[in-house]
């Protein structure tokens, strides 16, 4: 006989408690493991994504090491290729990390590299960045009054009598074109600039060749052909480029000079019913793709760029130079003009810092502000002599200009540019011919030039 009728009650009460207690215990514990896991998760995948960002910038500053001047400012990926790591143009897929690489100029001797290493997590897309500058130790130390006497380094005689009219360079090897002529484009073997070998790879181009430049490690050609004025060629091999792809640009005209920023290459042409200026993404070197482009009232022959904006100089009288907005290199716009007093066309133009020069077939260099590219100014000239003058390059490690031209006697010049407002003449000399173009190496301290020869078509240049 139960003789406590509230006991078995109490202990249904007590039995829902402890499984209610039980239940909150069991989801207290799943909720803190669930957590403990996350947790643990999340830290191994940052541990792996610090890991892949260090390698990263280990085995980027070993490429870069390994060629300093070769490795330019831009996007990349880095891979382990037969041993060896190699920069890419497209950010590297590992497992399930994106890692890309930028590369930055911060001056002439110093790079930073940035690697970026990102994944998707549970909520979201998380990503890790490590940066580092490096220095270039090795590059030769500029010596007072720099390029104050020059002396002739060596000549590479090309087979025929066409003139060698661009240049340009990378690594150990120095590419140089020709005007007509069969081949028309040389690799020449820098390994000893004492004794440049002109015998290794060539070949005949479409058309004729009237610029050559290296970006992200390929060679960019901008000729005469119709159906490619500008085409690419692959460096795997330096000695021997190889083809990857032909740009056709609306029209017959002919390309002319180039110039080249991050993944874009701006292209001038000669004057036609077409636009004369060209906006290219090289981002992908085997389908080069038009951006952009605008027309001018004439012929373009020179460009530089400074910051967002192109520099042109022309054979217009009233625009001998041109100034293009380059910010959006999709959405081209003209951002002003300068008349200069002259009648003659210009060729050579280089800048430095909110200063342009200009040279014209007067032999005169005018010096332009460009501090505000808007609305450039004339601060002032100097006569370089009574020729044309074809090509300028400002190195503003050195602080000094080199000019390129058909003033006899004196057709290579190097001007100390300390005070652009009163540029001085450090030295002269007379070359075997009529300089077209030219290249400074900075990592030698050397100039290479494109020469009207016939035994030198290319010109090598140093300092005593």
């Amino acid at each position: 006989m139960n003789t406590n009728p509230d006991k078995k009650a109490f202990s249904a009460v007590e039995v829902i408690l402890a499984v209610s207690i039980f239940s909150l215990m069991v989801l207290g514990l799943g909720a803190g493991l669930a957590s403990t896991l996350q947790s643990q998760q999340t830290a191994s995948y940052q541990t792996k994504a610090n890991y892949l960002a260090e390698e990263a910038i280990t085995a980027t500053e070993s490429v870069i090491k390994a060629d300093f001047s070769g490795v330019t400012a831009g996007t990349y990926g880095i891979s382990l290729v037969a041993n060896k790591w190699e920069l890419g143009i497209t950010p590297v897929v590992i497992d399930n990390f994106t890692r890309q690489i930028t590369v930055q100029e911060v001056d002439s001797f110093t790079k930073q590299i940035i690697a970026t290493v990102s994944w998707q997590a549970a909520f979201g897309l998380e990503q890790i960045t490590m940066s580092k500058q490096i220095t270039d130790w090795a590059r030769n130390t500029p010596i007072s009054n720099p390029w104050g006497n020059i002396y002739q380094v060596a000549t590479a005689d090309l087979v025929g009598g066409n003139d060698g009219y661009a240049v340009t360079q990378l690594n150990n090897y120095v590419y140089i074109a020709r005007i007509g002529g069969s081949p028309d484009l040389y690799s020449i073997d820098i390994t000893n600039p004492q004794s440049p070998n002109p015998n290794g790879g060539n070949f005949s181009a479409s058309g004729n060749i009237f610029d050559v430049l290296v970006a992200n490690g390929n060679l960019y050609i901008s000729a005469s052909s119709n159906n490619r004025e500008l085409t690419s060629y692959s460096l795997a091999s330096p000695a021997s480029p190889s083809f990857s792809d032909g740009l056709n640009l609306p029209g017959g005209a002919d390309g002319s000079r180039t110039a080249t920023s991050g993944n874009i290459v701006y292209m001038l042409r000669e004057s036609s019913s077409e636009d004369e200026f060209y906006s290219i993404d090289i981002s992908n070197p085997n389908n080069l793709q038009i951006q952009d482009n605008i027309n001018f009232s004439g012929i373009p022959y020179g460009v530089t760029l400074s910051g967002s904006y192109a520099y042109v100089s022309t054979g217009i009288n009233s625009q001998e130079v041109i100034v293009v907005d380059i910010s959006n290199p999709s959405l081209l716009q003209i951002a002003d003009s300068y008349n200069l007093p002259t009648s003659q066309n210009c060729r050579g133009i280089t800048a430095g810092g909110s200063n342009l020069a200009v040279g014209c077939d007067n032999g005169t260099i005018y010096i332009m502000d460009i501090t505000n590219p808007n609305n450039i100014s004339l601060v002032t000239s100097i006569s370089a002599g009574n020729a044309r003058i074809n090509q300028l390059e400002f190195v503003p490690s050195l602080n000094v200009m080199f000019v390129g031209s058909n003033i006899a006697g004196a057709e290579f010049q190097v001007y100390d540019m300390t005070d652009w407002s009163n540029p001085q003449l450090s030295s002269t000399i007379d070359a075997p011919g009529e300089i077209f173009d030219l290249v400074y190496d900075e990592t030698r301290d050397l100039v290479y030039t494109a020469t009207s020869a016939n035994n030198a078509e290319l010109t090598i240049y140093g300092q005593q």
